[in-house]
């Protein structure tokens, strides 16, 4: 049986949580500790799946304790229910927790989040993604765009549509940035998947807080990644596979379709920054030989890149559609699909964004699947969208 444990050191807090859950306990065991000595008592104890915790506590507070968990118990989600709303603590939670909770919780929003990370780690329950994925608190931006955004945050004349722009065009920007703003802790009652609507939401100060003082966004990671490994390169095919997903797509999931772009390859940059000798290996073999990427990432090290990134997606809390893409986006028919979605979008325009920009580590990436097209209803768009792939393309060299 699953285990969750709720930290607090409120009893009638831990009281009310317990009584809460009791029509769930026939589907996971509540646990309750009355600060955080305790809580680290019963980790070493018995495994736990997920820890949820307050922030304001004595001795050790709740951020310190999640760091401590995320250290020593990295396949443990993590996730902070507090009623304390002080900036600096909000920022550096995001630091430490895959997901935020606002006290007081609505019940089923409770419920459900809880659901969310059992059910991630349920569909990608491997002792290789937890390791990898279960420590990330961050992934390394691009240097060039890390200091153009320092740059643009800095200008008297900064604006919305400004900082938007240079955000979605580095996939570490734009996964953190969406964990953030589709958490409760910021007081959201909808999903947001635009970029511009996240930053509108969240405020240019908090922005500025999150890069500059939080150091959510940071580029340092970016000097240490492995060899065969280009970061530039990776986010020109991630913005390019966006903008062509976006344009594929229908009005009501262009936003998704997008970000499911941007971040259909951040397995990689996990991969690249978690395991760095191991991954600069596995890119040299995949381009000794005339086949997929994934299929030598199964061999050396037991997961692919698809798996590693939707992992950590889920964890974010990202939406599920967008997480789903990024998991199948490789092999979309193990998908039961009826209609043309987001898997399908970034499908499609991940194919035609490798035709502009190929990937010598990706060779066997191939042609799209014809039935899978004819199934979805896009063969007759194919030469349209081919056409619109390639004005991309040329936008993106140009720029």
């Amino acid at each position: 049986m699953k285990r969750i444990l709720f930290v607090d050191d409120e009893p009638l807090v831990l009281q009310a949580i317990e009584n809460l859950l009791r029509p769930y306990r026939h589907s996971w065991e509540t646990v309750t500790a009355a600060g955080s000595r305790e809580a680290l008592g019963i980790l070493q104890e018995r495994p736990v799946q997920v820890v949820i915790s307050d922030v304001r506590m004595p001795e050790i507070d709740g951020i310190e304790l999640l760091d401590r968990v995320r250290r020593s118990y990295p396949n443990t989600a993590r996730i902070v229910l507090s009623g304390h709303q002080e900036r600096t603590s909000r920022l550096q939670a995001v630091r430490v927790a895959h997901q935020f909770l606002s006290k007081p919780c609505n019940s089923e929003v409770l419920v459900n989040t809880i659901e969310r990370a059992l059910k991630v780690q349920e569909l990608l329950a491997c002792p290789q993604i937890t390791k990898v994925v279960g420590g990330v608190v961050g992934l390394p931006s691009a240097p060039r765009l890390y200091f153009e955004l320092v740059e643009v945050l800095s200008s008297p004349k900064a604006s919305v549509p400004t900082i938007a722009r240079v955000i979605e065009k580095d996939v570490a920007m734009c996964a953190k940035l969406l964990q953030v703003v589709n958490s409760a802790f910021f007081g959201l009652g909808r999903r947001i998947t635009s970029i511009e609507h996240a930053v509108s939401y969240l405020g240019i100060k908090t922005i500025s807080e999150l890069t500059l003082c939080a150091e959510v966004f940071y580029p340092s990671g970016a000097n240490h990644l492995p060899s065969g490994y280009s970061l530039e390169h990776e986010q020109a095919h991630a913005l390019l596979t966006a903008r062509i997903a976006r344009r594929v797509s229908p009005a009501r999931i262009a936003d998704d379709a997008f970000i499911a772009g941007m971040l259909h390859e951040i397995g990689k940059l996990v991969l690249a920054t978690r395991l760095p000798a191991e991954y600069s290996s596995v890119l040299t073999t995949a381009r000794s030989r005339i086949g997929c990427l994934a299929e030598v990432e199964r061999e050396m090290l037991g997961v692919t890149h698809a798996e590693v990134g939707a992992a950590l997606l889920g964890l974010w809390g990202l939406p599920y559609p967008i997480v789903e893409a990024v998991w199948c986006h490789h092999f979309p028919s193990q998908v039961p699909q009826r209609e043309f979605d987001v898997l399908a979008a970034l499908y499609i325009a991940n194919g035609l964004a490798h035709s502009h920009l190929p990937d010598p580590s990706d060779a066997g990436l191939g042609e799209l699947d014809a039935s899978y097209l004819a199934a979805m209803g896009a063969t007759a768009a194919m030469p349209q969208w081919k056409g619109m792939a390639a004005e991309e393309a040329r936008k993106l060299v140009v720029a």
